[in-house]
């Protein structure tokens, strides 16, 4: 059975064959027509085509055969055949056959090959003859014909050639005369060049075109392309005026669409810069290779990261001033394989971005190593004044807020960041590589929080953040601004919009790679359809918001679990089955042995391990009397496998059978707290498999307590200030709302959605707030 491919319009451009017995030869393009092959997903057709030695077209059957339609007749000349290693010596017996229709009837054998093909490199055949013929193949007629690479050859100049728009995107050719490389990334395919077809124009650019990526470029056949242009371009009018620029694969994303909008979710919460991108159907040495995401290169640049430049500087250029910024850095679980990196003292990787490897002094790696040292050691010893001076929380937060929207298990194995000149704190930016986001596959579950999984290198860092009354207050801060600019239903009407600007490219991407129903790296939800996998995204999108919007709100740590990051925390345990009074607040478990949470074996979080059918534990705490006057809600983080039962000075306050493969949060009755000392009673059990048993506490205060360092009390509105927050009470919705410090600069304005608002102050001073026209002064 035959199977014909969708056609690919031959190019215009012939280039010098490499060897120099193809000098004067032109390479054919055509239409792929092949039988079917062993497996159309790891053997397939365009394997034979794409240059790449490494991947091979294999026949289900034997006398199957594959070859081209070459869209008009040419004389074969030459032929070019890469065998694969273990399959050289059954190419005896293959032929070279030409004809003059497609099913190959009545062909014309051209060439016999009588012995085994030398295995590892090119086997080249010369042809004779003057007739021509429109469609050309490769067959045995006693094997299953297997090849990694086919060539056919004609005289140089005769087959004429154009560039078409293949879908209503830009299509972008690269032409690398067969150069590109799939072993190593970083050599690249020199005089090459990057062809735009789009909207009626052609436009040829030189360039050099590499690979690029991580476990993209290591695991997937279908391979992320680094261009750098001989001369700076806005690329697809993206708004770099730039060299260098990318090509993102998404080969596991099934929708396409996940790193844009992840990129969208970053343009809404302002972070100083996010990557411009557009989607575009890419076509490498001839042959259709997929529908990509054409996007920046993140490097220091205007409208890029956009701050101070220090390549390319000599020592003696170096002062105090400049050799503070600007770093372009990634905290890189990858970082041992770059040329510049170094760990922090509590061992977090940084790879050095630029500065680059060449133009890098030693002493400006010395100097930001140093300055990162200081920044983590601060964070570690006092938290809150880390963030006053060495972190920017606004980028933190915001970080923090994307990694939980998008659920990207990748969020904290790489972390762009960078820091500024003459300024002390490190920012974090732009997000990048949101391909396994949006649920792609478990490793986040749809309602676990993305930052208490162990998934990455930073989440240490990160908690101690967020762990602070003032990245809660922001948290929940920017989460109202998100959700008063609609951005829900923003990423479902994008979500859609795109979607449907993608159908006839992502068909053919699907045909070109046959993966839209297989599994390639971890993905979970698999299915038949393009759109189904567009409404798993909206569903997700839906579900993860409304679960956010929970979490979202201010919490205060009564008693923090013992995830990693966190302190950890002793209680009182014992494996036997103890009296029925145990979790009463009066029993005595001073029997009971002590131990660190959690207790298990799941995922090498334990601290104590516990491997019996049960455990028993118990705990006390303090509650301070501001704590429990102010409460409006209390929650339960929990990570328990399998059963569990949570006594609170002696009541049932939570039970739950089943098993978690991460902490989650549950509300309980909050009025079981009191003032002063309180008691916690934990009992799990265990039936098969891994196991673990890890709690913590957690409250929501009241906003409008009166427990303020300030109150300024009028008729219109109340200004409260608390730990650096300014709450207004007694607003309306829909009030403009302007906050100025004393000397007239404008720090925030905006409508308010509520009768109450919290603003994050810049520190101690004099402030003007004006709502509706009306200014009130506020002393902090």
């Amino acid at each position: 059975m035959k199977r014909t491919l969708f056609p690919i319009l031959i190019l215009f451009l012939s280039f010098t064959a490499l060897t120099q017995d193809l000098e004067g030869y032109q390479k054919l393009r055509g239409k792929i027509l092949a039988t079917i092959p062993e497996n159309d997903y790891t053997l397939h057709q365009y394997n034979a085509f794409d240059t790449n030695e490494g991947t091979s077209f294999m026949s289900k059957d034997v006398n199957g055969w594959i070859g081209l339609n070459l869209g008009a007749n040419y004389t074969l000349q030459k032929v070019r055949i890469f065998p694969m290693p273990d399959r050289h010596i059954k190419m005896a017996g293959t032929m070279i056959q030409g004809s003059d229709n497609p099913r190959f009837t009545n062909p014309t054998t051209l060439l016999t090959i009588e012995e085994a093909l030398v295995p590892g490199e090119f086997n080249t055949y010369h042809i004779s003859g003057v007739q021509s013929f429109q469609y050309v193949r490769c067959i045995n007629p006693l094997h299953r014909i297997s090849i990694a690479e086919l060539e056919f050859y004609t005289h140089e100049g005769s087959q004429q050639i154009s560039y078409p728009q293949l879908t209503n995107l830009p299509t972008v050719y690269l032409e690398t005369g067969g150069n590109f490389d799939f072993i190593d990334k970083k050599n690249s395919a020199e005089n090459s060049k990057v062809i735009v077809s789009y909207n009626g124009e052609v436009t040829t650019y030189p360039a050099s075109v590499r690979g690029r990526g991580n476990s993209t470029w290591e695991f997937m056949e279908k391979k992320p392309f680094r261009i750098n242009f001989d001369k700076k371009q806005n690329f697809l009018g993206m708004a770099a005026n730039a060299k260098k620029w990318t090509l993102l694969a998404n080969a596991v994303d099934k929708t396409l669409l996940r790193n844009a909008l992840a990129f969208e979710i970053s343009r809404m919460l302002q972070f100083e810069y996010t990557p411009d991108h557009t989607m575009v159907d890419v076509v490498l040495d001839g042959f259709y290779y997929g529908s990509y995401m054409a996007s920046d290169q993140l490097e220091i640049r205007e409208n890029r990261i956009d701050i101070d430049d220090i390549n390319d500087m000599n020592e003696e250029d170096v002062n105090e001033t400049n050799i503070t910024g600007g770093f372009h850095m990634e905290i890189d679980a990858y970082a041992e394989s770059e040329p510049i990196y170094f760990k922090t003292p509590r061992g977090l990787p940084i790879t050095i971005q630029s500065p680059d490897e060449g133009t890098a002094l030693p002493l400006q790696k010395a100097w930001i190593e140093n300055h990162l040292a200081q920044t983590e050691n601060m964070l570690f010893e006092n938290t809150n004044e880390a963030l006053k001076r060495y972190i920017d929380l606004e980028s933190a937060v915001r970080y923090y807020i994307h990694s939980e929207l998008t659920g990207n298990c990748d969020s904290y194995w790489c972390i762009h960041c960078y820091k500024k000149r003459g300024d002390d704190k490190l920012y974090f930016g732009p997000v990048w590589d949101y391909d396994q986001a949006f649920l792609t596959n478990e490793r986040v579950p749809l309602y676990t929080e993305t930052l208490s999984t162990n998934h990455g290198v930073a989440q240490f860092w990160f908690r101690k953040i967020m762990q602070t009354d003032t990245a809660q207050v922001t948290v929940s801060r920017m989460w109202e601004e998100l959700k008063n600019q609609g951005l829900e239903q923003y990423l479902i009407d994008y979500l859609y919009g795109n979607a449907d600007s993608l159908q006839t490219s992502q068909a053919l991407n699907f045909e070109r790679w046959n993966s839209l129903n297989r599994k390639v790296w971890f993905e979970d939800a698999l299915f038949n359809t393009y759109q189904e996998y567009i409404e798993f995204v909206k569903d997700f999108i839906e579900k993860r918001f409304a679960w956010f919007d929970e979490i979202a709100v201010e919490k205060k740590a009564i008693l923090p679990e013992s995830s990693p990051g966190n302190p950890i925390r002793t209680w009182q345990y014992t494996l036997d089955t103890p009296p029925g009074n145990w979790f009463e607040v009066g029993f005595d478990d001073s029997g009971w042995e002590s131990g660190e949470a959690p207790f298990g074996t799941e995922r090498n979080l334990q601290n104590t391990t516990w491997t019996t059918n049960q455990i028993f534990i118990r705990t006390q705490f303090n509650v301070d009397g501001d704590d429990i006057n102010n409460l409006t809600k209390g929650t339960f983080r929990v990570f328990h496998d399998e059963d569990v039962k949570i006594y609170l000075n002696g009541e049932l306050a939570l039970e739950r059978t089943g098993y978690l493969t991460d902490y989650q949060s549950f509300d309980f009755d909050y009025t079981l707290l009191h003032e002063g000392v309180n008691t916690l009673a934990v009992s799990c059990t265990q039936t098969t498999g891994g196991q673990l048993i890890d709690m913590g506490i957690y409250v929501t205060p009241d906003v409008n307590t009166e427990t303020f360092e300030t109150v300024m009390t009028a008729d219109d509105f109340k200004c409260l200030v608390r730990e650096g927050i300014l709450h207004l009470n007694q607003i309306h919705a829909g009030d403009f709302v302007e906050v100025y410090t004393i000397d007239g600069k404008l720090l925030r304005q905006q409508h308010a959605n509520s009768n109450a608002m919290r603003i994050q102050l810049s520190g101690r001073g004099l402030y003007i707030v004006r709502i509706q026209g009306k200014a009130k002064k506020v002393v902090y």
